[in-house]
């Protein structure tokens, strides 16, 4: 699937204001989950992950907050194409020369969810539906 394809797959969730239960970031950022709703984006082979939010947002710990106190609703996602060179680090007469290889397509997704920004590089996007 390529963006424009997964972009209009999002878009038809109509996920609007959609209550953000969850992100996780797990396996040493090759994954990360984001559930709103009845919805999970599963985003894989990620190769960075950026989170960026106030630092009002962190006054009191996310952990302590009941489902009905997270502040986090989904107003925009967008995925892109994103295309990047492998570096491989080669050792030559003792310097460190990197060497560009394999080149990788991959996605861009960038999340909106006041007071929270989520911007995303990774292999794939799975979308599954009717979680709860």
């Amino acid at each position: 699937m390529n963006a424009r394809e997964i972009q209009e797959q999002i878009d038809n969730l109509n996920y609007w204001d959609s209550e953000v239960l969850q992100l996780g970031v797990d396996y040493f950022g090759d994954e990360v989950t984001i559930v709103f709703d009845n919805t999970k984006l599963l985003f894989t082979g990620c190769i960075q992950v950026h989170i960026n939010t106030d630092p009002q947002d962190r006054k009191i710990p996310i952990k302590t907050l009941t489902r009905k106190q997270l502040p986090y609703f989904m107003q925009s996602i967008e995925v892109t194409s994103f295309q990047t060179k492998s570096l491989a680090v080669v050792r030559f007469g003792g310097n460190k020369l990197p060497e560009p290889a394999e080149k990788f397509n991959l996605f861009k997704c960038k999340m909106l969810m006041p007071p929270l920004n989520v911007e995303i590089y990774c292999s794939s996007i799975n979308i599954k539906r009717n979680i709860i």
